[in-house]
């Protein structure tokens, strides 16, 4: 990523502008639509919209944004939220921290945050959905499930040199998250 798309990042930081950022994995172009939050040397955090409701974080590595865009389409959704009050409940997590990927799971660990994991290999995309049980030299360890909501077994082991994108505080991971915990007592009770 070159300096200006960096400054424009840091602007949007600033200013809490809402942004599109491309990014490219293996050939594969993605975006992400938000207010980013935070950036380091190797990473940006972005708190994601979603039909104009922020819905959880996402933080892509730096060496994969190829542009960031702030068109007419950008404009009016940052007026929408404006107008709706969304900006004012905009958060800024002050335990954040994303120095690395190995920080960014770390502070996720400690707090014990459910995240989607994305990895892209060379012919396979890989992503795990679950809480962080272990941080070690060159890896995080997984503790995931499924899409039944069923544990997998053995745990997800993921390098940090091989994860795109790490994606929590969203809708999607909370909820299945504390509907597999709920599920996990009510069997225990039974």
């Amino acid at each position: 990523m070159n300096q200006k798309l960096g400054d424009r990042i840091d602007q949007a930081i600033t200013k809490r502008r809402v942004l599109r950022i491309l990014s490219v994995v293996d050939d594969e172009e993605d975006y992400f639509i938000g207010i980013p939050v935070k950036r380091s040397r190797s990473l940006v955090a972005i708190h994601r919209l979603i039909d104009f409701h922020f819905d959880g974080y996402t933080c892509i590595r730096l060496k994969d944004v190829t542009d960031v865009r702030r068109s007419r389409s950008e404009v009016t959704q940052e007026r929408i939220l404006r107008s709706t009050g969304e900006i004012q409940n905009f958060d800024n997590p002050p335990w954040l921290r994303i120095g690395s990927i190995k920080s960014l799971l770390l502070c996720l660990k400690e707090r014990k945050i459910c995240a989607c994991v994305s990895s892209a290999l060379l012919d396979v995309d890989v992503f795990a959905v679950g809480t962080v049980d272990a941080l070690r030299e060159g890896s995080v360890v997984l503790k995931s499930f499924d899409a039944h909501g069923d544990w997998i077994v053995p745990k997800h082991e993921i390098k940090y040199s091989d994860i795109t994108e790490v994606t929590f505080e969203d809708e999607y991971s909370t909820v299945f998250h504390q509907f597999i915990a709920s599920e996990n007592l009510r069997k225990k009770g039974s």
